[in-house]
Order: C-alpha cells, then structure tokens, then sequence
C-alpha cells in the first residue's frame, strides 16, 4: 500500500505485482492456505482504501483454479473499484508468464477457428489476447530481495523494460528505495 500511494503521487499510471505464481501451488499445502487466507482477506479490507485513495484493482491470472470464495472476493474488489480513475493497480494471482502466453494462443486460436476462417497468429493477436491486452507494457521491473531473474512474471510484456535488481526484501522496500529505482 505505502509503495501504490508512492507510485501514485510520483504519478505512475500502472503498477503490478506478484502476489502469488502459478509455481507457488508446488509450496507445502499449509502455506499455500495461509497465503491464499491473506489474498481473501486483502481483496476484503482494499474495498474501502482504494475507494479512498482511487485506485482501480485488477487480478491478472488465471483465477479459476482459486476457491470459489476467493474468487468471489476478487470480483467484488474489482467491482468495487472499477470506476476509479486514479492508480491502476494490477495483482497477478495464480499468474505465470509462460501460463499467459499458452492461454492467450489457445483463447485466439479457439475463436479464429470458431469462425472457420483462416488464420496466421502474430504479435499482435498475441498480445490482445493476453491478461494485461488493455494496458500498456511496463516501463520498469522492480525485482527485490537478491534475486536477478525474472521468475516467469509478464514474460511478454516485459521484452523492452529497464530491469532493477535490489537486495532489499520486499517488506522493507520503501518510496526511497522506488525513487531510486526510477
């Protein structure tokens, strides 16, 4: 939240994070159940804070393999906040690169054949298709915590990206540390 408020008043129309891979489904079921409890009761407490600082959300990923519960937080969050014209704000949960790119082949080459016409697939039918097709890609990776890699996040979008690497955890990742960044 303090790195969205720093975001938005440095003027930053788009940001997204990580909150949970589709690699992270492998993790011992105990955490992915704590985690999973954490993103429902976010999606939950963010109705009223992003409906104060104006902030739209929006899930990126694959939710259908997620508990109908959550599911139904994640809607109600996005609804909640989809007037809002501040901050988009962009979460991917249960979200993989290489997992984006075969369901967005697979979504346009369903409909192309659906039509029984033929058809070539390029870049562009690609990136419509994609969970983040209506939003620009970014500028900047912020990779925190020691890490130099991109660990199969936006691997579409993020082809002509700066990327920063940093030490620091994310927990203690500051606005001082995102002005750096930028």
């Amino acid at each position: 939240e303090k790195i969205a408020e720093a975001a938005d008043n440095l003027g930053i129309e788009y940001i997204t994070y990580y909150a949970f891979s589709t690699e992270n489904w492998e993790r011992p079921q105990k955490e992915v159940d704590k985690l999973m409890a954490l993103l429902s009761d976010y999606m939950k407490t963010s109705i009223k804070k992003t409906t104060k600082n104006n902030i739209r959300v929006r899930v990126i990923g694959d939710i259908s393999r997620l508990s109908q519960k959550l599911q139904k937080d994640i809607l109600n969050l996005e609804d909640a906040s989809s007037k809002n014209t501040g901050l988009k704000m962009q979460l991917a949960i249960n979200y993989g690169g290489r997992d984006e790119i075969v369901r967005a082949v697979n979504k346009a080459y369903d409909e192309m054949d659906s039509e029984g016409k033929p058809f070539r697939i390029t870049q562009e039918t690609i990136s419509s298709y994609l969970d983040t097709k209506d939003i620009p890609d970014p500028d900047l990776l912020i990779r925190t915590g020691g890490e130099m890699r991109l660990s199969n996040f936006l691997m579409w979008q993020l082809s002509y990206a700066e990327l920063y690497f940093t030490d620091r955890m994310w927990p203690e990742f500051s606005k001082e540390d995102l002005k750096e960044a930028i």
